[in-house]
């Protein structure tokens, strides 16, 4: 399977959710997250069924949609 960003929509394509392959990758945050494109595209399986991401900000956890519990998430996020 593959990574890619789905664009929310034609008229916004730096707002993006991470796909790999029928999975959304849903970030684990409390804030929006600053991430770029490459860095997305570069997201690693970790522990378990969770990704991550490493950013200029530090690590980003990302969980497809069946393994999110309590944690605050959002589905899109803004690349640069």
């Amino acid at each position: 399977m593959s990574y890619r960003l789905k664009a929310v929509d034609a008229q916004h394509p730096d707002i993006v959710a991470l796909k790999y392959g029928p999975l959304v990758l849903f970030p684990i945050s409390s804030s929006v997250p600053e991430v770029t494109r490459q860095e997305l595209l570069g997201a690693r399986r970790a522990e378990g069924r969770s990704w991550q991401v490493q950013t200029k900000m530090g690590s980003l956890k990302l969980l497809p949609f069946t393994e999110i519990t309590d944690q605050t998430y959002t589905t899109y996020v803004r690349v640069s």
